[in-house]
C-alpha cells in the first residue's frame, strides 16, 4: 500500500469518526434531532463521504494499475505547483475576507460585537498558524 493511499485510508477513517460523533451527539445526548438538524446532517454527510473515501482508497489499493496512475499523477510537477498555488490564493482570500468583515462588524456593526470577536481570534490563529507553517518551510530548503 503507497504512502497516498494510507493516508486517504487515515482521512476517511477520522471523517467516519467525525461523522459518527457528530450524530451520536445529536440522538443521545441532545436528545431530539430536531433541534441540532444542522450538526445532524454535517455528521451524516461527514459519515458518508468517510465511508465513501474509504471504499475509493481500498479499491484504489486492490488495483495495482489504477494505483500506480494515481501515484505518477500526484508526483507530477504540474500538479504539486497548481495545488500549491491555489492553497495560497485559498489562504490569502480567507484572509483577507475574514480581515474585512471584522473591520466592517466592528465599525459598523457593533451589535454584533461576538463576531467580530470570533473573527478576530480566527483572524490571529491563522496568521500564528502560517508563520510556525511558514518558518518550518523555510528552514527546511
Amino acid at each position: 500500500m503507497k504512502k497516498n493511499e494510507k493516508r486517504g485510508i487515515i482521512i476517511s477513517i477520522i471523517l467516519v469518526i467525525m461523522g459518527l460523533v457528530g450524530i451520536i451527539y445529536t440522538t443521545i445526548i441532545r436528545n431530539s434531532v430536531d433541534t441540532s438538524v444542522s450538526m445532524y446532517s454535517l455528521g451524516l454527510t461527514y459519515l458518508i463521504i468517510g465511508i465513501v473515501v474509504f471504499i475509493y482508497y481500498i479499491r484504489l489499493s486492490k488495483n495495482k494499475k489504477k494505483s500506480d496512475e494515481q501515484q505518477n499523477i500526484y508526483d507530477d510537477e504540474r500538479v504539486i505547483s497548481n495545488s500549491n498555488k491555489a492553497h495560497a490564493i485559498t489562504f490569502k482570500i480567507i484572509l483577507s475576507t475574514s480581515i474585512l468583515v471584522d473591520f466592517i462588524v466592528t465599525f459598523f456593526l457593533r451589535e454584533y460585537q461576538e463576531l467580530a470577536n470570533t473573527l478576530q481570534n480566527f483572524t490571529v490563529f491563522t496568521i500564528l498558524i502560517y508563520s510556525v507553517v511558514y518558518y518550518f518551510v523555510s528552514k527546511r530548503n
